[in-house]
């Protein structure tokens, strides 16, 4: 697979079927050890600093393993909870958040060739997890079929995959 023989952009669908389910794990260094299952969907537009988000929302939490058997040690209890602005740039092919302040971040660039760095100053959990010890460096490309169109993927050197028009 070579980027020239790539298709063309295909950006992340912004309504509200669009659903990102992550994983948390949250370990306290005493006795909690627990598990959620975060729901994230988009809801409608937002305007922050003047310019137009699609407003991402924390749908809900769920609780799915305790194995300490204590309650109440993480515990969230979250629903429809804003999380962030979302807006992607099609022509640039870059997916950048913002939260309440007066910072945009870039969290997916699909321009990126093999060795090129990824230049962020902020990552998360729900977009991706940082590199402690390390800057983000592009490793590899390929692509992936998902109903019969072909996604680039991304292959880093510090977090996990990221599939064009998924995340």
């Amino acid at each position: 697979f070579s980027k020239s023989e790539a298709h063309n952009y295909i950006p992340i669908p912004e309504d509200s079927t669009v659903k990102w389910i992550m994983l948390y794990q949250y370990y306290d260094q005493f006795w909690c050890e627990e598990e959620y299952l975060f729901n994230y969907r988009i809801l409608g537009d937002t305007s922050l600093y003047g310019t137009i988000y699609k407003k991402v929302i924390v749908e809900n939490v769920l609780l799915i393993q305790n194995t300490a058997g204590i309650i109440g040690c993480a515990s969230p209890f979250i629903s429809n909870e804003f999380f962030c602005g979302f807006r992607q740039d099609t022509l640039l092919k870059k997916c950048y958040r913002r939260n309440n302040s007066i910072y945009e971040y870039t969290i997916y660039d699909f321009s990126l060739q093999v060795n090129d760095t990824f230049h962020t100053f902020y990552f998360d959990s729900l977009f991706m997890n940082g590199c402690p010890d390390s800057i983000p460096t592009l490793h590899s490309l390929d692509s992936v079929l998902i109903n019969n169109q072909y996604h680039l993927r991304q292959d880093f050197n510090c977090f996990y995959n990221v599939i064009e028009g998924i995340g």
